[in-house]
């Protein structure tokens, strides 16, 4: 498994290009939750994009 961060322009570039075993996953280091972002809205995407506390992350499962 590899996990990496990704900076916030590159999220929206990022589920784009997502294959089949790959997550992005949103943490909210203020909720102290991850979350999957398939089947987010895209509206919910950028409001999380806006919070300082929120980090995107790629998940790749080898």
């Amino acid at each position: 498994m590899t996990i990496t961060e990704v900076k916030p322009e590159f999220v929206f570039s990022t589920l784009q290009k997502l294959q089949s075993g790959d997550k992005l996953l949103c943490a909210d280091y203020k909720k102290c939750e991850m979350t999957d972002t398939y089947g987010l809205v895209v509206g919910e995407v950028s409001r999380r994009l806006q919070l300082p506390e929120c980090k995107f992350f790629k998940v790749t499962e080898e």
